[in-house]
């Protein structure tokens, strides 16, 4: 028996109340540890070279209903918050709304067909070069190809590196995931840096 399953959210037994809903959960056979999975797509287009050379994509994580004063009043009183930072933060996760993030990388590398509005694998000569080197020969390799990385190591906070994007939150450290996570890949082998991984190496982020 593998020592890990999977469920999909709708079969998620017994949810709790006022538990944000989860995309996957997956569940240690060997003492019944679960963890929760969310998957986000990249944001289209968004591949880029910072520098002109360092390769990134970056993840849509963000809620798809914002928190009116009402739901943030009631969060607030749920996870500890105060319902001013989440009123600021209404579109956004933290870290104990799931363990984990899946991502795949297609998006990053659609574009929007000006003739038919319609989104296309279109990747240009230099992110060709880039998926050459992983060996993505098309979309549904890139679909195929995924990346996965700990809630937790995505939030801001001078932990991690990582900056609040809004301008209103003034605290260096208020632990909110950004809209839009990078990720960061090796100029040379084009494999993610951390805090990602690819898919295959999920259970090195579980317990």
């Amino acid at each position: 028996m593998p020592p890990y399953r999977t469920i999909p959210s709708n079969e998620e037994p017994n949810p709790q109340a006022g538990s944000h809903d989860i995309d996957v959960a997956i569940i240690n056979q060997k003492n019944a540890k679960k963890y929760s999975a969310e998957c986000k797509l990249a944001k289209k287009g968004s591949f880029r070279l910072q520098g002109g050379i360092r390769p990134f994509i970056e993840i849509k994580c963000m809620r798809s209903r914002t928190l009116g004063d009402k739901a943030a009043e009631q969060r607030s009183k749920l996870i500890g918050i105060p319902s001013t930072s989440l009123n600021i933060h209404k579109d956004q996760y933290i870290e104990t709304d799931f363990d984990l993030v899946i991502t795949s990388l297609a998006n990053a590398f659609f574009q929007t067909n000006l003739e038919t509005g319609l989104f296309v694998w279109n990747p240009t000569p230099k992110e060709q070069i880039f998926l050459s080197k992983i060996n993505i020969n098309n979309q549904e390799e890139a679909l195929l190809k995924m990346y996965v990385a700990r809630s937790k190591d995505l939030t801001a906070n001078q932990t991690n590196n990582i900056n609040c994007s809004r301008q209103k939150c003034q605290d260096q450290n208020c632990n909110f995931i950004p809209n839009y996570p990078k990720i960061f890949f090796d100029v040379n082998t084009a494999e993610p840096l951390q805090p990602w991984l690819p898919i295959k190496k999920i259970e090195d982020l579980l317990d």
